[in-house]
């Protein structure tokens, strides 16, 4: 990472960390029993993840919720080659302010949808991620781990690091972090 780059971060956290505070939202604790609308964030990188995300929201389809998919690339000329996965939309890492906040139509707007529960799949933070999960209105935000811990109302932590026997941790892909979600989320009552 260059100096430039690490110092725009450094401001981006500072400023986002203020902005989310004004975010206003009703907070109720939803599982994806008592979910009407349900928003999901993943990293589009990996075929592997878009299928298991895709999974997810046929079968929140199949139980009558209301479903949005964000996927973050890293660049937008990567947009155009998910054209034709229906019923997702997509933001490139390259399309940010000078802080590194989204700032395309497709972020925006699922940015200010009111979801009953916003489920963050990706497995690595990044302040596009952060940004969105932490200006999202969503009533219940559930993720993996953020640059703030304030951002998500609900956090799963993976095992980082090494093994007992040396070798470095794998991490989590998109269809670990959602079988751990409706894990977790099954023991949540509606409140």
């Amino acid at each position: 990472m260059s100096f430039l780059q690490g110092l725009r971060e450094n401001w981006g956290h500072k400023i986002l960390r203020r902005k989310a505070r004004k975010v206003s939202r009703t907070k109720t604790y939803n599982n994806l029993d008592s979910a009407q609308t349900v928003g999901i964030l993943f990293d589009a990188n990996s075929k592997a993840d878009i299928e298991d995300v895709k999974k997810l929201t046929a079968s929140l389809d199949k139980a009558g919720k209301r479903v949005d998919a964000l996927g973050i690339l890293p660049t937008t000329d990567l947009i155009g080659l998910h054209a034709d996965e229906v019923g997702f939309n997509f933001f490139a890492a390259d399309d940010c302010t000078f802080f590194c906040f989204p700032k395309s139509a497709n972020a925006v707007q699922f940015i200010s949808q009111k979801f009953d529960i916003l489920l963050n799949v990706c497995p690595d933070t990044t302040l596009a991620t952060d940004y969105v999960v932490a200006m999202s209105r969503a009533k219940f935000k559930v993720s993996t781990r953020l640059g703030d811990e304030a951002y998500a109302d609900f956090i799963l932590q993976f095992a980082t690091g090494t093994t007992p026997d040396g070798k470095p941790r794998p991490k989590p892909g998109a269809g670990q972090i959602i079988a751990a979600m409706k894990q977790y989320l099954s023991n949540i009552a509606k409140a």
